[in-house]
């Protein structure tokens, strides 16, 4: 292997002497195998189920230490790597160079960086393959499936089976339940179990454009709104209605249920029409999916209008097999939840099932004043237990790990960080350290003093908020055009010392630069809008709006072509005379 690494090393600086001088063959090799190493890592990391069943496991990269350890390994091997590559500095010991020799130096420093400091996208890639490969869409939907057509059947709470959850059949598709006592008509029908008071009202709806100034005393006086692009469409109470003849019982029953288990499909009311609680007591998850509510409540209402037990318990049977599947915790067995849940008279609601495990007599309420309803639950509820929610949340998991893009926004972070990095490398081997740590204590004068005049033009000005930020802008827009054009046009007449931090200050400060010029031009298109009128501001023109996040994208381009063009300028501070 030694003899390898020495043949390899004299053959790169024979004929490649700046890939031997960066040692990128070896950096980018190392930094490879544990790319390698980190997509196994991932790829493993989700092979037990049980670690779905906490939220977040796609940032499971953050919670079981792999990110400490990523961060260790990428300093220790740039570390090493900065010892050996400053071992020899070519350039420094005028080695015939050109400028796009020195642009290729910078860009393998940036490369190498960029490979030891990215191990992240390795890790996720290796988890998003494996949760592809063993949760494939088809059997994702049908587990799904599976699991709303058992969740009538998970008995946990009184109130998931109460007359209020009726949205099938008709009239209830489209009426409103009111809950609250305050707002109950008890002139009109209402029906009452227990010491709870339910009343049926049809709805009304208006629709007003979202920026109208009259929608918030509309908000107030209605049920719920639903806000879509350009308008809102506010819905009322009506008129009482009675509803006795399509109401099987006002006890709670499995005909009643009508919850949303769990749903990747795009709801009613998703992306730009959502539905906002209002004063009333309304079932914001089921509105919000309504249709699917709907559907979801009619397969249940006919399996038991059907009564077929074969057919409930393969259902009761087959969720089971699933919860051991995805290791959920439970102690129920298909004969024993059949039992619970089987009532061919009515479907009347008459044991509960706990979710999540308990002691102390199963009881989920202790207190001493219980309502009637806390009062039933601690009658009904049984030693059985089903930790529902974990399946819920591997499926989260699973829907949002399957839609990730692992190459997200936060390689902007990886990208910059790794040019500043190569940046300021590139400078000590260009310039030197002592013009470097010039260049750090003269950009920090430079701060503090822009600072001071910001502040002192703010204290004696009679003007006010945007006047500060204009001039803060400018006065920071002046001094690096300076610096600059100084870099550019004059650098050969000053001392090279001098030279030199003016250089390294032009380097590191050209995207902030860039960005500040950019960043003054949208605050004069802001206000420029604010006096055009509402219908135009709208689709005002805006240029940081306009790039987005592919502003990120646009400067590193430009940054790179900037070092491309600005090695000529090192090149010639290089040849001044040292004096």
């Amino acid at each position: 292997m030694k003899k390898f690494i020495y043949k390899t090393n004299r053959h790169l600086l024979e004929r490649y002497p700046l890939i031997w001088n960066t040692k990128a063959i070896w950096m980018l090799s190392i930094s490879i195998i544990l790319h390698i190493c980190f997509y196994v890592f991932g790829f493993i990391s989700l092979t037990n189920p049980e670690s779905l069943h906490n939220r977040r496991a796609d940032s499971i990269f953050f919670e079981n230490g792999a990110v400490f350890f990523s961060i260790m390994i990428s300093i220790l091997m740039l570390v090493i790597w900065l010892i050996y590559l400053f071992k020899n500095n070519a350039f420094k010991s005028f080695y015939p160079t050109n400028h796009f020799a020195l642009f290729k130096q910078f860009a393998l420093y940036f490369a190498i960086i960029f490979c030891c400091t990215t191990f992240y996208y390795a890790f996720q890639s290796g988890l998003k393959t494996y949760v592809d490969n063993k949760y494939d869409d088809a059997t994702i939907k049908g587990e799904i499936a599976l699991a709303n057509k058992a969740a009538p059947f998970f008995s946990e709470n009184i109130t998931d089976y109460t007359i209020d959850k009726l949205v099938y059949p008709k009239p209830f598709d489209a009426l409103f339940c009111e809950t609250k006592d305050d707002f109950i008509d008890y002139a009109g029908v209402y029906y009452r179990f227990l010491n709870n008071d339910y009343q049926f009202y049809s709805l009304s709806q208006k629709t007003r454009p979202t920026k109208a100034s009259y929608a918030d005393s509309l908000y107030r006086n209605s049920v719920y709104t639903i806000t879509r692009d350009s308008s809102i469409t506010y819905y009322f109470k009506d008129k009482v209605i009675d509803v006795t003849e399509n109401l099987k019982s006002t006890e709670p029953s499995y005909y009643n249920y009508s919850g949303v288990f769990y749903s990747n499909e795009n709801n009613d009311n998703s992306n730009n029409s959502l539905v906002f609680h209002n004063k009333h007591d309304y079932d914001y998850k089921n509105r919000k999916n309504l249709r699917l509510s709907r559907r979801i409540q009619k397969e249940n209402q006919e399996l038991l209008t059907r009564n077929n037990p074969n057919e409930i318990r393969e259902i009761l049977s087959d969720f089971i097999i699933l919860s051991n599947k995805y290791k959920i915790k439970h102690n129920l067995t298909a004969n024993g939840w059949f039992d619970l849940v089987y009532n061919p008279k009515d479907f009347k609601l008459k044991a509960l099932i706990q979710d999540e495990y308990r002691t102390d007599n199963n009881k989920k309420y202790k207190h001493s004043k219980l309502t009637k309803t806390q009062e039933l639950y601690n009658e009904l509820v049984t030693e059985y237990y089903l930790e529902s929610d974990r399946l819920n949340i591997a499926f989260d998991n699973i829907d949002d790990i399957k839609k990730t893009n692992v190459i997200s926004e936060n390689i902007h972070f990886f990208l910059w960080l790794s040019f500043f990095l190569a940046i300021v490398i590139f400078m000590f081997r260009v310039t030197g350290l002592k013009p470097l740590l010039f260049t750090i204590v003269v950009i920090g004068l430079l701060t503090i003093i822009i600072g001071l005049i910001i502040a002192l033009y703010s204290y004696i000005s009679t003007y006010r908020g945007q006047n500060i930020e204009y001039f803060a802008s400018y006065l920071t827009l002046f001094i690096g055009t300076m610096i600059l054009s100084i870099t550019l046009f004059s650098n050969n007449r000053l001392r090279k010392t001098i030279a030199a931090i003016f250089l390294n200050m032009s380097l590191v400060g050209f995207i902030p630069y860039l960005f500040l010029i950019v960043g003054i031009i949208s605050m004069h298109q802001k206000d420029a809008c604010r006096d055009l009128p509402l219908e135009k501001s709208e689709d005002c023109f805006v240029l940081m709006e306009y790039l987005g996040s592919y502003w990120s994208y646009v400067f590193f381009a430009i940054a790179f072509v900037f070092v491309l063009f600005f090695s000529k300028v090192i090149l010639k501070w290089k040849a001044m005379a040292e004096a």
